[in-house]
């Protein structure tokens, strides 16, 4: 059974691995299914039925999100094959692009480093253009 409750969106932290619930950017959600007694649909058991036990209560969990392929190593191309060096090339090149047309003032014909994109805005280009849904957990 599904309730709104077992639906939780948040952020995947790459370092630790882990979710955290209503962390921001939202880039990843977090859905837990119950069967059991409480809901009217625990799961019946084969074995366990010899000693007695009918059915059992379970409950799991799945983690998903959107995630840029290579960007944790982005820090140590060292640990990277020729194929995804190039990748992450393209990646940062796309950055530098995206970048300089935000910065270019087309009134004074000059960039404006005032308009340089922050690091969440970097993220968040990342994201929209190689983010891609994937299992985490």
């Amino acid at each position: 059974m599904l309730f709104a409750d077992d639906i939780e969106f948040g952020h995947w932290d790459w370092t630790h691995r882990a979710f955290d619930s209503g962390g921001k950017p939202y880039d990843a959600v977090r859905l837990t299914l119950r069967r059991g007694e409480e809901n009217k649909n625990a799961a019946p058991t084969f074995f366990l039925n010899m000693f007695g036990a009918r059915q059992a209560d379970i409950q799991v969990q799945s983690v998903a999100g959107i995630v840029v392929p290579l960007i944790e190593y982005i820090r140590d191309p060292s640990m990277l094959s020729a194929g995804e060096r190039k990748k992450v090339a393209e990646m940062i090149r796309d950055v530098d692009i995206e970048n300089k047309e935000r910065m270019w003032d087309n009134v004074s014909k000059r960039y404006d480093r005032s308009k340089a994109m922050t690091a969440e805005e970097i993220e968040d280009f990342l994201f929209e253009n190689y983010g891609q849904p994937a299992l985490l957990k």
